[in-house]
């Protein structure tokens, strides 16, 4: 309590948050009457003597939206909670600030806005709390008709029904594909070596930890000098030493996936699992290193394309963000295997989580 910035006496309260004290007025008024905390906004009464004086002291967290490369985010809800219970919301402002007065003591705090990946913090103070979201990117591949050599049927579909899941997702994507651009949705390219690795190297300049980065593929796959490798456009060998260079510079905490529908798919996996980021990485392939990928009719899709992406993902868990992709993958591989008993073991989908402590979200 003060008169003309004269301290005349102060409390601190008790667990239960009684406060008292008595004070010599000096004649002098109005009298002002302060209660204030660290991470709380103080709270001032006139008086003009003793008496009974109750206080609502109101916490608040602040801060900056961000994505990784340190750009502020306009438009982003963010909420606070107490556990489960909200205790405020707001929306980030043109330069990336939000402002929440709350009433009690935060325990998380998100923030959601496509195009960027939720974010989920935990908290215990009020305060300053700046949150970073993670951009989500694709790169998507399909080849039916190859410039030389034999061709497939549905990598098109494949990589069209690739595109539309995560564009619905809020994915920046890239679509590479063969000689006919009417056959998708989007089309950035011709899916040469060259076109396809000058993407997923620019990517890994532009990226930081907590962004999210798919490569799907769905065309013709082989091996070659004991190397896998994924068949671009002209005939080009993507083999696996090159796509391990080429992802292990991605800064480590950027989320990596990797959808492979081609046959000897599966032997990527080991240079994958050789790059030190791996820990942030998941990959689900058609079949093992000596396996076969197929086409699946009925469906128009490549078949790991078909029960992986449409029959588990989207048609048993609805296209959901929250959904593992370890759950996908066991429904999609219980399916198939259900749907084609006498599947070789050679040609089953492989899956490898590079932390198979922690589930894997996209």
């Amino acid at each position: 309590m003060d008169s003309l910035l004269n301290i005349l006496g102060s409390d601190t309260t008790s667990s239960n948050g009684y406060y008292s004290f008595s004070a010599t007025l000096s004649g002098y008024s109005p009298y002002f009457l302060y209660a204030s905390k660290t991470g709380y906004e103080t709270d001032i009464k006139t008086v003009t003597g003793g008496g009974i004086n109750n206080f609502n002291l109101y916490g608040n967290v602040k801060g900056f939206v961000k994505d990784t490369q340190d750009n502020t985010i306009s438009g982003a809800t963010v909420r606070v909670y107490h556990n489960s219970v909200l205790l405020g919301s707001t929306t980030s402002q043109g330069n990336g600030y939000y402002y929440i007065q709350i009433e009690n003591t935060p325990t998380n705090l998100t923030a959601t806005r496509d195009p960027y990946r939720d974010s989920f913090k935990l908290i215990s103070t009020c305060g300053t709390h700046n949150i970073i979201m993670g951009t989500r990117y694709a790169i998507i591949v399909g080849i039916s008709d190859y410039f030389f050599g034999s061709d497939l049927q549905y990598c098109d579909e494949d990589a069209t029904d690739w595109y539309n899941l995560l564009d619905d997702l809020g994915y920046n994507y890239e679509v590479y594909g063969d000689k006919h651009e009417e056959n998708y949705p989007q089309y950035d390219g011709k899916a040469t070596e060259s076109n396809v690795r000058s993407a997923i190297q620019s990517l890994a300049t532009t990226t930081g930890s907590g962004d999210c980065v798919c490569f799907t593929f769905a065309g013709h796959g082989g091996t070659s000098f004991g190397q896998q490798y994924l068949k671009m456009y002209y005939g080009g060998k993507y083999k696996e030493t090159e796509i391990e260079d080429d992802f292990e510079e991605f800064e480590t905490g950027v989320d990596l996936f990797f959808f492979f529908d081609s046959c000897n798919s599966g032997g990527i996996i080991d240079s994958l699992d050789d790059m030190p980021n791996e820990d942030y990485i998941y990959v689900a392939t058609t079949c093992t290193a000596d396996g076969l990928g197929y086409d699946y009719h009925a469906k128009s899709n490549g078949r790991w394309t078909y029960f992986f992406l449409e029959y588990s993902w989207i048609n048993q868990h609805g296209g959901l963000e929250t959904v593992s992709m370890e759950t996908i993958f066991t429904d999609g591989y219980d399916e198939y295997l259900r749907i084609f008993p006498d599947l070789a073991d050679e040609d089953k989908p492989q899956e490898h989580d590079g932390d198979g402590s922690l589930s894997f979200y996209l």
